[in-house]
């Protein structure tokens, strides 16, 4: 009947757009992550060389080509790496065929979350996105109106307000609230029990789990008054010290990820890293990678964004 030819035409042209769509979303073997100087790309259906632009999908077809002392970082499929560094013309192809392992990776799914990140914003290289809460030398003073639930006339925390350490010795800080000099700082269990009460002269205070005897794997929750004005009191934040198990996983996936690339010790790789400690809050060894990254590519803009975003969202400056 027309009516079953009409059923069976559609079910057909549902099933060959939902195959099309999934043979273009494997198409691709890379993304650009990064780009600096004069880089550019010629896709397989044009003639002509356009400015490369982060996030692009590059076909096996494409060519990609640098100018003078350029750099561009590329994402395979498969969440590995490889950084143009030399001026001259490179097909995607060849590229394609020199990353060892094709196979996905565990590396992936964090840099996946990294493309995302910079795909789904397009005004991540806008001028003055940050330019205009930076000082001249380049940390961050963040608004406290994009900062949820935070007191903005409080005493103002300068540490995450989630964090999970690896090891037994952390530093906790604040900024200084008025020209005070001295404050108290409380820390209490998850039952609001305090555990450490100390005086400190200063905006920062070192702490040592094993001769405090804290727990692992149990939330702590840490917290700063003014002294002599108990109304003046910070939010409070937390942290937790994962078990020797926990902390001998998170160090067999880091060599995982490491043994994912040709060379650890390349900015992307870093910066790859620094988004898996920053997903398992991690923020000490996160900042450590983003610091690397940056060192290893200067000037790279895309890598210090992605660095002051992350001092917002930990609450870093």
């Amino acid at each position: 009947t027309k009516m079953k030819n009409l059923r069976i035409t559609l079910i057909s042209c549902l099933l060959a757009i939902a195959l099309t769509g999934s043979l273009m979303a494997q198409s691709y073997e890379f993304k650009v992550m990064a780009a600096k100087g004069k880089a550019t790309v010629k896709k397989a259906n044009s003639k002509s060389w356009a400015k490369i632009k982060l996030g692009t999908q590059l076909s096996k077809k494409d060519m990609v080509k640098l100018t003078g002392k350029s750099y561009v970082s590329l994402v395979h499929k498969s969440g590995k790496t490889v950084e143009l560094k030399k001026a001259g013309s490179f097909s995607i192809a060849e590229l394609s065929k020199s990353v060892r392992g094709n196979k996905s990776s565990v590396s992936k799914r964090f840099a996946d979350y990294l493309m995302d990140e910079i795909s789904s914003s397009e005004d991540l290289l806008a001028a003055g996105e940050h330019r205009d809460k930076m000082g001249t030398t380049g940390s961050v003073e963040r608004s406290m109106n994009t900062q949820p639930f935070v007191n903005k006339d409080a005493l103002q925390l300068n540490s995450p307000r989630k964090v999970n350490f690896l090891n037994t010795t952390f530093t906790f800080r604040w900024n200084e609230f008025e020209q005070s000099k001295d404050y108290e700082f409380v820390l209490a269990d998850r039952f609001d029990k305090p555990v450490v009460t100390k005086n400190v002269s200063g905006t920062m205070v070192t702490l040592n789990a094993d001769e405090l005897k804290l727990d692992k794997d149990t939330y702590y929750f840490w917290s700063v008054r003014v002294k002599g004005k108990e109304k003046q009191k910070s939010d409070d934040a937390c942290f937790l010290i994962l078990s020797d198990d926990k902390v001998k996983a998170i160090q067999d996936t880091v060599e995982l990820i490491k043994s994912e690339f040709d060379d650890p010790n390349t900015a992307s790789a870093k910066i790859i890293l620094a988004a898996y400690y920053e997903q398992n809050h991690i923020v000490d060894e996160a900042l450590k990678a983003y610091q690397e990254a940056k060192t290893l590519a200067p000037d790279v803009e895309i890598y210090d964004r992605l660095y002051q975003r992350f001092l917002s969202r930990t609450n870093i400056s």
